[in-house]
């Protein structure tokens, strides 16, 4: 039994015998450290697809998986507090803090917000996680050199498809420059900056307290008085804020979901979450350009 065991063992490949153990906390930035890690191991996902982040709880198994984690990568506490207090528990050096990484491109929130001053939405530019990728790169390679070859060609491999996935959307988006909108919260400026949207505001900028009757006033004449014909909500939230000023106000609205979905992992994930960005953004805009045009 001794020898078949051993057998088999000698069969495994050394990866997938001595993976590191990694934990990423959100799925946008999981999908790229899975990208890097590729052929070499499977990163944990704590918060699952669909969860917020400014409210989640953990699972005991998440705690155990922290525990165990050679490697934690998390934005920050200004996004995901829940994890705090479990990572005061941990050694520092286990933990890698992406908005630490002074590398990545970071944008100060616009005005006051309730969840620090660092807009930690850095991932909806594709051209950070090329950043994010290299970063993440050398730091499995610091605690797993046996297989820094292998993530190096894997971060290669995935910026060349960051770059392209850019490219496609900078052209796709070029119909709405200059065309204004409102979205939920303010999450977006990183994709808006890098595909040079034309944002008008928010409806909320804490996502814990919903707008007051004055706000919602505030942001109908908002709407009136710019000629907007579009907002968006988030599947995190519940949609009837927003729908309910589309109704009083007339205009379209659609969904923008900032974190992605269920389907797939690594850099597929993330184009489709990039991609469906620029997919509800064109189509509720796309209205209100189609409607000029028949005005002509």
């Amino acid at each position: 039994m001794k020898h078949t065991l051993l057998k088999i063992l000698l069969l495994l490949p050394l990866a997938a015998i001595a993976q590191p153990k990694v934990v990423v906390s959100i799925k946008p930035i999981h999908d790229i450290v899975q990208a890097v890690m590729q052929d070499v191991g499977q990163p944990t996902l704590l918060l699952a697809p669909g969860a917020s982040p400014h409210s989640y709880a953990m699972k005991p198994s998440q705690m155990r998986a922290i525990q165990d984690a050679e490697l934690i990568i998390w934005i920050g506490p200004d996004l995901e507090n829940f994890l705090s207090k479990p990572l005061a528990q941990i050694k520092p050096q286990k933990i890698m803090t992406l908005l630490n990484e002074h590398e990545l491109i970071l944008y100060p929130y616009h005005g006051e917000h309730a969840h620090g001053h660092i807009d930690p939405h850095f991932w909806l530019d594709p051209l950070n996680m090329q950043i994010l990728a290299d970063i993440v790169a050398v730091r499995l390679s610091e605690i797993d050199p046996e297989n820094a070859n292998v993530y190096r060609a894997n971060t290669q491999l995935l910026k060349a498809e960051l770059g392209k996935l850019n490219q496609e959307i900078a052209d796709q988006l070029k119909p709405i420059k200059g065309k204004p909108f409102i979205v939920f919260h303010d999450a977006y400026q990183y994709f808006e900056k890098r595909y040079s949207l034309s944002p008008a505001g928010s409806i909320t900028i804490n996502t814990d307290i919903m707008p007051s009757a004055a706000q919602l006033l505030a942001i109908k004449q908002t709407l009136k008085k710019q000629g907007i014909s579009c907002i968006f909500s988030e599947p995190q939230f519940s949609p009837a804020v927003v729908e309910r000023i589309a109704a009083e106000a007339g205009v379209e609205y659609g969904t923008l979901n900032p974190i992605g979905g269920t389907e797939g992992t690594g850099f597929t994930a993330y184009a489709a979450l990039i991609q469906q960005l620029a997919d509800a953004l064109l189509q509720c805009l796309q209205v209100e350009l189609n409607n000029d045009q028949t005005t002509y």
